[in-house]
Parts: C-alpha cells; structure tokens; sequence
C-alpha cells in the first residue's frame, strides 16, 4: 500500500513507482480520493507523521533496488526474497531481471493469494521461482536443500534479500535464517537485510507500536555497532550499513532532508565471509 501510494507523492519525495502496490495491498479508496485530489495527496504526505512513514518506504525500497541492480549489473543471475510477501520486483523491474531467476520464499497463504493477483494482473512470472515455506514449522535449515530442488545453483553468485523481517524475529530465529543464508551463498554472493536499532524496539516510535496493536509485534533488533561482529560469527562481513538519516540525505533534497525523522532504521549490504568465532 505505502508502495502504490508514492504515484501520489510530491516528485522531490517520488523515489519509486510500484504498480502493483495497491492491487496487493489495501488503500484503493484513499487512493481514488488521492486521485481526484492530488495536491492535497502531496501535501497530506508531505507532512508529519506520514511524512516519516511513507518516505521510509520509498528509501529503503530505492535502496534495495539500487544494490539488485548493482548485482544484476556485475553479472548476478539469482535472487532469493526471503519472506518475499507482496514484494513486486521480479514484476516491475522485469527488464533489468530478464536473464535472472527470482526464488520467492513466502508463507504457502500469502505465496497463494500473490500468485492469484498476478494472474490476474497478468504479470510475467517465467523467471519466478515460488518455494512455498512455512517458517513456524518447517526447519530453516532444510531452506537450501529446498531452494537446490527449484534448480538453485549455490555455486553462483546470490543476492538474497530480507526485507521487512528481521525485526519481527526472535534473535535465535535471525541466526538461524543467516546461517540458512550462508549456506547457500557461493563467494560474490551479497546478504541485504533491514533492520531496527535496539533501541527503537525498546523505545518504539508510532509505526512500531501499531504494528504490535495490529498483532506483528516487532521484537528484535541489532545494535549497529554490534551487528558487524553478530554477523562476522556467522559468515558474513558488513559492507555497507545505510542508516535512515543517510539514506534521506542521499536521496531527498537537501530541504526534504532535514526534516527527516531518524526512526533508528537501518539496511545492512553483506557479503560472506569465514565466520571467525566459534558458536
């Protein structure tokens, strides 16, 4: 929904255009009022706290496409969507990913309901590869074995990317999942994971504290400083850690820039790495 909502955003503030935002989401009948009223639609978003909420959508989006695309460009030919939920990459930069395989992992209830709305929109999904997993009873260990069987190559290169996740994990289930990671991720590969800072969930601001009225109760995040270290146990080094204030002041102009709330948000490019401590 946050997504299809940017067509209303002001241009300064339009950093990604999702056409299949609201036909996956909900907001259809804001959207035909944003439609109809246009200027007040940028002017709505253009303020606090919406201002906050929808520009992170489009940062962290832009910058995920960004680094797929600096994959895709140096010669990447898999992506792995962990939790891949209404993500709509493979659809809407389906030029950049001619050549690429996209395994969608996703809960078999979401995977269903996506894949009727794609046909029904009639998106292209011949690269797509759909691994239905339910992560609440099926062992993620089991994840590469099961990825190998949709023709996964882990000796080539993988992007794997863990949006919207992390934070509504048990940190046992977060190690789990990387060491999943790790072992289907051949040298060159690239790990792209947003996170919360700790103490934003300890402290959490609006969205978070909705999203546990909404029964996704966020309840674990990393320490930046001590994310490289969590990681390097596990195989993986930091190469880049976008926090939201950099990421507005790479993206926004200047104007829009400063008056960009810092809600402890982070993306986190990896890339593996020898784990150096035993755990």
């Amino acid at each position: 929904m946050w997504r299809g909502w940017g067509q209303f955003f002001a241009p300064a503030m339009r950093l990604v255009d999702d056409p299949y935002g609201l036909a996956f989401g909900k907001g259809k009948v804001l959207a035909a009022l944003f439609r109809l009223l246009p200027f007040a639609a940028r002017a709505l978003f253009r303020r606090k706290p919406l201002f906050g909420l929808a520009g992170w959508f489009q940062l962290r989006t832009r910058i995920v496409d960004d680094c797929l695309r600096d994959f895709v460009q140096a010669g990447g030919r898999q992506v792995v969507i962990l939790g891949a939920g209404y993500d709509a990459r493979a659809y809407r930069l389906a030029d950049l990913l001619r050549e690429t395989t996209v395994f969608e992992v996703d809960h078999p209830a979401t995977q269903s309901s996506k894949r009727k709305l794609l046909k029904k929109l009639g998106a292209d999904t011949s690269r797509v590869r759909f691994l239905t997993w339910n992560f609440e009873s099926q062992p993620v260990a089991n994840l590469p074995g099961a990825l190998a069987a949709l023709a996964h190559d882990p000796t080539r290169p993988t992007l794997t990317i863990w949006e919207g996740v992390t934070m509504y994990l048990t940190e046992k289930a977060n190690s789990d999942s990387v060491d999943a990671i790790r072992a289907f991720s051949a040298p060159q590969s690239r790990l792209l994971l947003n996170y919360v800072d700790r103490v934003r969930i300890e402290k959490p601001f609006t969205a978070l504290r909705l999203a546990r009225w909404a029964g996704e109760p966020p309840c674990f995040g990393w320490d930046p400083a001590e994310l490289p270290a969590w990681l390097r146990e596990r195989g993986f080094a930091v190469l880049s850690d976008y926090a939201d204030r950099a990421l507005a002041a790479t993206y926004f102009p200047p104007a829009l820039a400063k008056d960009f709330p810092d809600r402890g948000g982070h993306v986190a490019l990896c890339a593996p790495s020898a784990p150096t401590v035993l755990r």
